[in-house]
């Protein structure tokens, strides 16, 4: 209070001094006038030029757009945190299938890929890129029930489990649960684990239990051709030539484990386009059925041919074929 009155007084001695100048006023009262303002000053705080409070407060600007990006760091990662302890404590539907298939993945298909007794699953690997493009449709809706969650726990305790073929059994539990659906996305979901299940688990043991059935008509099918071409005479499921050069067809390479894929393979894609079952999508299946049919029965024509073929086609697949004899006559 006491810095306004002195100031008001300043600036009314400032504008008696202009009125008592030269133009009027007495020499006493000017300097009166002087002298008072002369003290006024002394009693003033110093004030800034106009130059240095525009350079401090330019500084100041530049001080807080250096701090906004650290600021900025901060509330992104409070952020981040925010939200994991929510996703933890509350779990959406699709962050819990997310984490169960992934599981399954991680322990029982990735490490397939680096291993060296047996082949690159890749029909496999598209059908969880399936699985994973249906859960990217999944929203923050609640779609799973009571009895899914007690399924999904026995699941995940399940694929932990040493067995190989543990992740089958937890996928066909799952498929089975959810392929009846009327969600459109939980449906896919047990679509694909029926599919994956089907060729880890029950495709294999579906050929074990009608092999001695359907060897003899995947055999009978390949010698078909043969039978107009040369001498070749066929006993079951073995294609025998003249010259002592014969051919088993076994398990190996029969045609229906890679009907088997070829079926994933087909769902796999149906449900990455999301697309709705139509008779021209069964056709298109169908016709690729029927060309590894006949893809495989050519195969099995050639390692009868000639044992050269055999080595070629039968050996360098690694295929379970049997070469029993060859003898020049």
């Amino acid at each position: 209070m006491n810095k306004i009155i002195t100031s008001l007084a300043f600036f009314r001695c400032v504008d008696g001094a202009r009125a008592g100048g030269p133009i009027g006023g007495r020499p006493g009262d000017r300097d009166q006038r002087a002298g008072i303002c002369a003290r006024l000053r002394r009693r003033l705080p110093p004030q800034p030029p106009r130059e240095q409070i525009i350079l401090s407060a330019v500084s100041r600007r530049r001080r807080l757009d250096e701090r906004e990006p650290i600021a900025t760091g901060v509330r992104s990662w409070t952020q981040l945190g925010a939200r994991l302890r929510e996703a933890i404590g509350n779990p959406s539907d699709r962050l819990l299938l997310t984490a169960l298939f992934l599981s399954i993945f991680c322990l029982d298909y990735l490490p397939r890929a680096f291993s060296t007794s047996g082949s690159f699953p890749v029909a496999e690997f598209i059908g969880f890129v399936a699985i994973a493009v249906v859960l990217r449709r999944f929203g923050a809706e609640t779609l799973l029930m009571r009895w899914d969650f007690r399924a999904i726990a026995a699941a995940s305790v399940a694929v932990i489990h040493p067995w190989r073929h543990m992740s089958g059994l937890a996928l066909t539990g799952l498929g089975l649960l959810f392929c009846a659906r009327r969600d459109n996305r939980l449906a896919s979901l047990g679509q694909l684990s029926l599919a994956l299940a089907c060729v880890d688990i029950w495709g294999q043991m579906a050929l074990a239990a009608i092999e001695a059935k359907l060897l003899p008509i995947e055999t009978a099918l390949a010698y078909l051709p043969l039978s107009y071409l040369d001498s070749f005479t066929l006993h079951g499921n073995t294609i025998s030539h003249p010259d002592g050069h014969s051919v088993i067809v076994e398990g190996g390479c029969s045609a229906f484990s890679n009907l088997v894929i070829a079926a994933l393979l087909w769902l796999s894609f149906m449900k990455i386009r999301n697309l709705q079952f139509r008779s021209r999508h069964f056709g298109v299946l169908a016709a690729g059925l029927l060309a590894i049919v006949i893809v495989n029965a050519v195969r099995i024509d050639l390692c009868a041919w000639s044992p050269d073929y055999f080595q070629f086609l039968a050996r360098g697949s690694r295929s379970r074929d049997t070469f029993l004899d060859h003898a020049d006559t």
